[in-house]
């Protein structure tokens, strides 16, 4: 039996398809490679993780979820400046990629480059994820008006803002 498209099915596939959400939980991909790479990061297992998707962007160098999650597990692996250089790439494509956005902010911070956090989070604006605008745009506030702030503190503040994020699903 042949299936049949509409023109409506036709173009919510293109908008699904170009729309980018800035989540973990966006499906790097259908194959085994893919799955795999997404259970990793679910437990935990970064370095698998890693090693999966740099088998997976061998093949396809252009997969910019994949370069993300790349991004997200060198971060949490603490290898910081492969991560800067995976979430600048994504940003090359796509200027205003808001996970690399928050995440490359995160990044800086860790490195100690505070303004350079700030340059990446000022860009960031995601309406859908209301409590890490709210405290992006709190510690923007702070900054702007001269306050000093720790890296250390705004990684803690960032990530706590992530979590309780991702409770409200």
């Amino acid at each position: 039996m042949k299936t049949k498209y509409t023109r409506r099915d036709f173009l919510t596939g293109l908008v699904n398809r170009f729309q980018q959400k800035d989540s973990l939980d966006q499906k790097t991909g259908f194959d085994d490679l893919s799955r795999r790479i997404d259970l990793h990061i679910k437990h935990s297992e970064y370095q698998e993780a890693i090693h999966c998707l740099k088998e997976l962007l061998a093949k396809s160098p252009d997969h910019l979820q994949a370069r993300r999650k790349l991004g997200y597990c060198y971060q949490q692996t603490q290898e910081l400046d492969q991560a800067v250089e995976e979430f600048k790439s994504v940003l090359q494509i796509l200027e205003k990629d808001n996970f690399s956005l928050l995440y490359l902010g995160l990044v800086m911070c860790k490195k100690g480059q505070i303004d350079q956090a700030f340059k990446y989070w000022k860009k960031y604006f995601n309406v859908d994820k209301p409590h890490i605008q709210r405290r992006l745009n709190l510690y923007i506030g702070y900054y702007e008006s001269g306050v000093e702030l720790s890296g250390s503190e705004l990684v803690r503040e960032v990530e706590e803002a992530i979590s309780e994020q991702k409770e409200l699903g």
